[in-house]
């Protein structure tokens, strides 16, 4: 200390020295080459199979799409007619796990050829998924 006294010192343990690893003494055989690095593949995961039918009729949230039951073949209680460029429907809660999954499409689309196939982009959580083309049925 500044005032010519000494303080004591407590000795701190400290880990003892390792030795190393045993060289491997020189061989008059090569080296032999080393194996290239598997590049790692993706494994799919099992999922227990569910599947569920959602109709658009009891959709969450919609705009412009006008629910109809004059045609005969739907199932529900009508058919959801998308005939305006701009339509839209949410459907809330379809995924329950993260993972991969697949929807399949019932639909019905008549009328002039000139309007075929029709676009619909699919977003999931507000990210766009791609565009399914529907062509005429």
């Amino acid at each position: 200390r500044g005032d010519g006294t000494c303080s004591a010192l407590t000795a701190v343990p400290t880990k003892a020295p390792t030795t190393p690893d045993p060289t491997v003494p020189p061989s008059s055989e090569p080296t032999p080459a080393p194996e290239p690095t598997k590049s790692p593949t993706a494994k799919p995961t099992s999922l227990p199979l569910t599947s569920s039918h959602y109709q658009i009729e009891d959709a969450t949230n919609m705009w412009g799409v006008t629910i109809k039951n004059t045609k005969e073949g739907y199932t529900g209680w009508g058919y959801a007619d998308m005939g305006a460029k701009g339509t839209w429907f949410e459907l809330d809660g379809i995924a329950t796990e993260v993972g991969p999954c697949s929807f399949d499409f019932r639909y019905a689309l008549g009328g002039d050829s000139a309007k075929a196939p029709r676009p619909c982009i699919v977003s999931i959580d507000g990210v766009d998924a791609g565009t399914l083309n529907f062509p005429l049925t």
